[in-house]
């Protein structure tokens, strides 16, 4: 009589563990199934935005609830978020402008002596004539290696354009040059070289 009483007691407990173990199981698998309906009765979201800069993750979690909950701050701060959004999606523009090289005018050297030193061997009424005109010194001996120039000038007998070779490093050797070109009894005279080139 004992042995089918504690045989009867066994039954009963492991008849309570298994209507447990079956609660429990039925109860673990509504909780896996909630999230899942609670899913398929919510409207579709994008998926979320990865932000890089931990106040943008911050501040976007935090205007994501606010909408979820419709927190009525959303349309105090309306404007505030239209003017930040006008402003992101606005092309970038960079305020500083770009240093720009300081550039000083050219010093005025009309009262200095020119460094080179010329020889006016003509003047002639046109440029024409004086480009040809240096066809013909440019071939003589105490020309060679140098180039002529043409300057213009205003004197009481009209315009002129005077035809200049050298350049010369100094006076001395300017002064040579026109020294030969007087010997073939030929006006010369010693000046600046400035001017416009002539094609050699």
């Amino acid at each position: 009589m004992r042995a089918q009483n504690t045989t009867r007691q066994t039954q009963i407990r492991e008849h309570a563990i298994r209507r447990r173990g079956v609660r429990a199981s039925g109860l673990g698998l509504l909780l896996l199934l909630l999230p899942l309906a609670a899913c398929a009765s919510m409207p579709e979201t994008r998926e979320p935005v990865s932000y890089a800069h931990p106040q943008a993750q911050r501040v976007a979690r935090q205007l994501e609830m606010a909408a979820r909950s419709g927190d009525p701050r959303l349309e105090q701060a309306q404007g505030e978020l239209d003017a930040l959004d006008a402003a992101l999606n606005a092309p970038l523009q960079t305020t500083a402008s770009e240093p720009q090289p300081a550039y000083e005018p050219a010093p005025d050297l009309s009262g200095f002596s020119p460094v080179f030193h010329g020889v006016h061997v003509a003047s002639y009424r046109s440029r024409e004539l004086a480009e040809t005109g240096w066809q013909t010194y440019r071939a003589r001996s105490e020309f060679e290696g140098r180039s002529g120039v043409v300057s213009e000038v205003d004197l009481d007998s009209g315009h002129w354009f005077r035809l200049k070779a050298g350049p010369y490093d100094n006076r001395a050797a300017a002064m040579a040059a026109c020294a030969a070109v007087q010997q073939r009894a030929e006006w010369c005279q010693v000046t600046d070289f400035r001017g416009e080139a002539v094609a050699n």
